[in-house]
């Protein structure tokens, strides 16, 4: 079997349901800075309507074409993305055996330095969807799953409103729609003056008050403080019981870390901004985690993302998987639930990143069921498309 062609299709539709709003964004490392911190909130393009006033989905799809009639594709990619592919990538995997996957991913590592896997990722979980529909499976078995029967989803707010009313209520929700955990993000840095502490400790009140004991809560500080601060903040959320604080400082800070882990007294999760299996090695070596969390597209897709989950494994610590969409649900269905407990559910945007897929997983109770095959199962609902074009970039 040979790769003939990478190939690039654009599909539009239009949103029927209030999904993919931001109506809040996460810290960044940057607002530790008081102007930067200060800015006003600027939904991005994809949350607002069209001119016209229709809001429109838009998503670039990449599809691996083969010899032998069997396409591998994954899921949505963006512009640039698509662009790197195209002129890094094409020239050298055309022409490659698409089932030699190790092979072609360690050429794709190092043809990247280990960097900006992103455009290498798509290819991985596409040549791992080739593999699963040449053999009639879905690519949780052929990753040697199912471990879990069902995958348990997890409830992360990012884009939610974390004002009182507002945050009291889309806990609730959660909590009724059987989510046994959240994931909120506390809203405040350094750069928001001495009162934000006191603003972010006030939201973990209002949500372990609101959902009660029997909640896993966790907190998301996107790399948004410094370890001062992270340490102050941790100290304080310990009695409100948080299943784990992510990202609290710069990923690769592996003594601030430390001395949060230190002063928590609860797990302490991180890092879906490392790039590679050797950051995590670091992180997990230096023993300054509970809770590793790689990002399938950051790190490098399916290939990759295995082998950091053994290491995680051979560490004795966990794995959540940062957010994605049936890559990522193929892994989570593919280890045991006391090494990868949760899949990260987006409740803003779980439904916009599947909105074309015929096939779309979501959560039911507290259960979302194991991701579709074979391969990974991911198909266009032509119903929800209305328009279909190929994207030529060759010019570029």
């Amino acid at each position: 079997m040979k790769i003939t062609d990478i190939r690039f299709v654009r599909v539009t539709g239009r949103l029927d349901v209030r999904t993919g709003i931001e109506e809040a964004r996460p810290l960044l490392p940057a607002d530790t800075d008081r102007a930067f911190a200060a800015r006003p909130h600027v939904p991005p393009a994809q949350c607002l309507p069209d001119p016209d006033g229709i809001r429109r989905i838009r998503a670039t799809f990449v599809f691996v074409d083969t010899d032998e009639g069997i396409s591998g594709t994954s899921t949505q990619i963006g512009l640039e993305q698509a662009r790197t592919i195209r002129k890094r990538l094409c020239p050298w995997l055309i022409g490659r055996d698409p089932l030699t996957i190790e092979e072609n991913w360690d050429f794709m590592f190092r043809l990247f330095g280990g960097r900006n896997l992103l455009p290498a990722s798509a290819i991985d979980c596409a040549l791992w969807d080739i593999r699963g529909k040449m053999e009639g499976a879905p690519v949780y078995e052929l990753l040697g799953g199912p471990k879990q029967e069902h995958i348990v989803p997890y409830a992360g707010m990012v884009g939610t409103c974390v004002e009182p009313d507002e945050a009291r209520q889309r806990a609730l929700q959660a909590k009724q729609a059987g989510f046994v955990g959240q994931k909120w993000y506390p809203p405040c840095s350094a750069g928001h003056g001495p009162g934000g502490m006191e603003t972010n400790l006030a939201l973990v009140r209002l949500l372990r008050e609101t959902v009660g004991d029997g909640i896993d809560l966790m907190f998301d500080a996107h790399q948004g403080w410094t370890a001062d601060y992270a340490v102050e903040m941790a100290r304080q959320m310990r009695p409100f019981r948080p299943r784990w604080l992510e990202e609290p400082v710069m990923a690769d800070d592996l003594e601030g870390y430390r001395a949060v882990r230190e002063a928590a007294g609860f797990p302490i999760a991180g890092s879906e901004a490392h790039s590679n299996r050797w950051q995590a090695l670091a992180m997990l070596a230096a023993g300054v985690v509970d809770v590793y969390q790689p990002d399938e597209g950051g790190t490098g897709g399916i290939t990759e993302i295995m082998r950091i989950a053994q290491m995680v494994a051979d560490h004795g610590r966990q794995m959540a998987v940062h957010c994605g969409y049936l890559p990522t649900m193929h892994v989570v269905a593919a280890l045991p639930r006391t090494l990868c407990p949760y899949y990260e559910y987006l409740v803003n945007w779980n439904e916009y990143g599947q909105w074309f897929y015929r096939n779309r997983c979501v959560p039911d109770g507290g259960r979302m069921p194991l991701p579709p095959g074979p391969g990974l199962g991911l198909e266009l609902d032509e119903s929800r498309v209305d328009t279909r074009e190929p994207l030529r970039l060759d010019a570029d």
